[in-house]
């Protein structure tokens, strides 16, 4: 798969799971071109997102089972 993202132009990836009352409900990536070099600790910044993501979708939840 990291031989296909190369070809298509896409250079360094992360990506951080969304949980969600333990369960997965996705995931979030990030993407840098070819020779581009991502942010140094931009793993921890988009757990931190998936984190407050994880936490409205919850609360959304909760809210609709009042």
């Amino acid at each position: 798969m990291a031989a296909r993202h190369l070809e298509q132009g896409y250079g360094e990836a992360v990506a951080a799971p969304v949980l969600v009352d333990g369960e997965i409900w996705g995931h979030i990536g990030a993407y840098g071109e070819t020779a581009q070099v991502l942010p140094v600790g931009c793993e921890t910044r988009l757990a931190d997102f998936t984190h407050l993501m994880a936490s409205a979708i919850a609360n959304a939840a909760t809210r609709d089972e009042l």
